[in-house]
């Protein structure tokens, strides 16, 4: 039996999460499981609200070079071939970004991951 739902009605109900909730991941190691949640494209879209913490990895794809916290300010849009959402940064600066790398934190609600 599938509990997809609960998780939905789930976010749906949840205050706006905090940009900071999940530590700095700058220069942290980047673990197997972060690369192969990397490589699947991804079929959920964050909504208005949403956090992304989008990760840049080294140049050898080892570490984190940068670690940027955005907050989703606009519903998905469909751009080419994948779904994109607005979101704004910690400094202000507008950006869109694709959902196709995305992933769900694991225990926080309305948290998400982007692998650049």
């Amino acid at each position: 039996m599938s509990f997809h739902w609960f998780r939905k009605a789930k976010d749906l109900v949840s205050p706006l999460p905090d940009l900071r909730a999940v530590p700095d991941q700058t220069h942290a190691g980047l673990t197997m499981d972060w690369l192969i949640a990397a490589m699947a494209e991804n079929k959920e879209v964050p909504r208005v609200g949403d956090v992304i913490v989008e990760i840049q990895s080294c140049s050898m794809g080892m570490t984190v070079r940068r670690d940027i916290r955005h907050r989703v300010t606009g519903p998905a849009r469909r751009m080419g071939c994948a779904d994109c959402v607005p979101t704004v940064a910690e400094d202000g600066s507008k950006d869109t970004l694709s959902v196709f790398y995305m992933r769900r934190h694991k225990t926080l609600a309305r948290t998400w991951t982007l692998m650049n």
